[in-house]
């Protein structure tokens, strides 16, 4: 185990520039939310900007983004029945996380043999 101390603080976080933006510390994409069962991708997405990340954006079922909003309205949202909108983020994504909720989908086969994932 590993303690955590100042000196450990000061090469782990850095202070960001006042004229950066959020483009500049990567993009990441979230896939994942079966409708009612959206809690954990949300949780991630907090996570995920509480750490640093840059652009968040979460895929998730279209009934989830209400929810998601309401606790991180900086976050990006699309519906992951919109296909082409799903191709898109994927392209432009630095890091893709994906949800349990691939897992029990049959077009996780299909992301997974054009290497998307």
């Amino acid at each position: 185990m590993k303690v955590i101390n100042q000196a450990l603080l000061e090469k782990v976080i850095i202070e960001r520039s006042r004229t950066s933006h959020k483009g500049d510390y990567g993009r990441l994409l979230l896939l994942g939310g079966t409708y009612p069962y959206g809690g954990a991708i949300i949780m991630a997405a907090l996570a995920a900007v509480k750490s640093g990340a840059g652009l968040v954006t979460v895929g998730t079922d279209r009934e989830n983004i209400p929810a998601l909003h309401s606790h991180l309205p900086e976050a990006m949202a699309f519906s992951l029945q919109d296909q082409q909108l799903l191709k898109e983020q994927l392209e432009k994504a630095e890091v893709v996380l994906l949800g349990t909720w691939f897992r029990r989908r049959c077009f996780w086969r299909r992301f997974s043999q054009r290497g998307l994932c």
